[in-house]
């Protein structure tokens, strides 16, 4: 999903003037529906939740904004881009990112508590399991680890992916290691283990990959889902 511009207004002697409280146009608008009996049993809200921990965790998160589940669906809108804290690199010298996902809290929850255990163990809390929502501070450049780590070179910007859990087998393993190990990554010691981050073999053995999704693709937030597979998958 390519990212919108934000658009402002031009103040001019006789021009518009923008409504008191007007945000400007949206960076991004995310649409979708929420799956389970709490949609249709409490009040709810869908929020975009960034995600602070390391890849693929989900838990350690900052509210970025919410609105009401109605009728079981929903759509949030982000006006900024994330805070600073959220940023983050896969190595040194590649773009900046941020993480978020699509979720379900109780309606009107404190901003605090979103990752309050009390919240994430109850029935009103939801997570996406096949999107992530990212940010790209810069442009990824075609050939960088990044643009292997997305599927693609994106532009600057909000970009919905897919996040599609995966297990490799070891010949799958060694031949991924060496298209990263080009890309100028240490290639890393190939061990029973888990390999040392960083590495060629440590992105390769995670259990997610990610590809850009179709523009208007909708998200689903299962009810009572709290951990996305791809987060928390391992190889049989």
């Amino acid at each position: 999903m390519a990212a919108g511009t934000a658009l402002a207004l031009a103040a001019s002697g006789c021009g518009a003037q923008a409504e008191p409280g007007y945000l400007g146009e949206p960076l991004v608008t995310l649409a979708g529906r929420v799956a389970g009996p709490a949609a249709s049993t409490q009040p709810l809200e869908a929020a975009v939740l960034w995600q602070k921990g390391a890849l693929p965790s989900t838990g350690d998160q900052v509210l970025a904004a919410r609105a009401p589940v109605e009728g079981g669906t929903f759509t949030v809108r982000l006006y900024q881009p994330p805070p600073a804290e959220v940023l983050r690199t896969l190595a040194p010298g590649e773009p900046a990112f941020a993480r978020a996902t699509a979720a379900t809290l109780p309606f009107g929850l404190a901003a605090p508590n979103v990752s309050d255990p009390a919240t994430t163990a109850g029935p009103a809390f939801g997570l996406d399991p096949d999107h992530w929502l990212l940010y790209l501070a810069a442009d990824v450049p075609p050939g960088s680890l990044t643009a292997w780590w997305l599927g693609e070179a994106l532009l600057a910007g909000y970009h919905v992916v897919r996040v599609k859990p995966t297990c490799l087998t070891a010949a799958e393993l060694e031949a991924c290691a060496g298209t990263v190990a080009a890309l100028g990554v240490p290639l890393g010691v190939p061990d029973t283990g888990t390999p040392a981050a960083g590495t060629a073999r440590a992105y390769c053995q995670a259990s997610y990959r990610l590809e850009p999704a179709p523009a208007g693709e909708p998200l689903v937030v299962p009810q009572g889902n709290k951990v996305p597979p791809a987060a928390g998958g391992t190889c049989p």
